[in-house]
């Protein structure tokens, strides 16, 4: 790790965060007293809660391991693709596995880039926080792509749902693609 001027240069083989083990290269600057990302980061273990500082809508309780790349495309603008993905939620809260790509910003706008997730029984508290005007409760099992900015997502998908708010959590199956506006106010 090296302090140049405005620039945090890191070179770090293993990182150690409470609940996660990471590698991680890059930078930090803050160049006009904004902080700006360039970070490669691998991580062998990690739980969602230590990435909240970045991500502040992600929900604690992950747990898995991937690889990250963080960038600031902008002041305002901060790009994360996640890939090899692979999250437990703790105490029996289903699975996710794949590429989630997102750029956040600016301000509460968000758009995915390149998202293929699969989830097997999924909890959907764990992404309420993106979806908050979501009406529903349960597990989702099956396959999701999507690919746009929140008011106009391509998504394609392969869902099983299971609903939570119905006694003996009766199951739906939805399988689809199309073009969707997503509203509220974190709408993706």
């Amino acid at each position: 790790m090296e302090i140049l001027g405005d620039s945090l240069a890191l070179d770090l083989e293993e990182a150690r965060l409470p609940g996660s083990v990471v590698g991680v290269r890059g930078a930090l600057t803050w160049p006009r007293d904004t902080l700006l990302y360039a970070l490669d980061v691998r991580a062998t273990r990690m739980a969602s809660a230590d990435f909240q500082w970045i991500v502040p809508d992600l929900k604690a309780g992950l747990a898995g391991r991937g690889h990250a790349t963080i960038g600031s495309r902008s002041g305002d603008v901060l790009q994360v693709r996640l890939t090899n993905l692979a999250l437990t939620g703790v105490g029996g809260g289903g699975g996710l596995r794949g590429t989630l790509g997102l750029v956040l910003g600016p301000g509460e706008h968000r758009t995915l880039e390149g998202t293929e997730l699969v989830a097997d029984r999924l909890d959907l508290e764990y992404v309420r926080p993106f979806l908050d005007t979501l009406p529903i409760a349960g597990r989702l099992t099956g396959r999701f792509q999507g690919e746009g900015p929140e008011e106009r997502l391509a998504a394609e998908l392969y869902w099983t749902f299971q609903d939570a708010l119905v006694p003996g959590w009766p199951r739906s199956h939805v399988a689809g693609g199309g073009v969707v506006a997503l509203g509220g106010q974190h709408g993706l």
